[in-house]
């Protein structure tokens, strides 16, 4: 029984959890490192998710970005009065979308 005010310090509980690995047997040593290798590895690929997925969305936020970018350079061409073929070429769009904003 350890008191429970030793078990607040970090160190103690750490100092007493190694006790407690050092009384294991060679088949639980085993499987306590496989426990956390697994965790580990399972901590690993939640990690490489939220990256690709933050990833992604900056993608697809910056893709939405350009597009608004060039509907709103379209729109402002269209008020100047410049034809529907040279707004396509400066702004990558598509002339069937250039004449859904006019």
């Amino acid at each position: 029984m350890i008191p429970a005010e030793l078990l607040e310090d970090p160190t103690f509980t750490q100092a007493v959890e190694l006790l407690k690995e050092s009384a294991y047997t060679e088949a639980e040593l085993a499987g306590h490192e496989k426990y956390w290798d697994i965790v580990s590895t399972q901590a690993t690929l939640l990690k490489d998710a939220e990256l690709k997925g933050i990833r992604q969305g900056i993608s697809e936020g910056i893709s939405q970005g350009v597009q608004q970018t060039r509907v709103a350079t379209a729109s402002k061409l269209i008020q100047l009065g410049f034809a529907s073929g040279e707004i396509a070429d400066i702004t990558g769009l598509g002339i069937e979308d250039i004449e859904a904003l006019r």
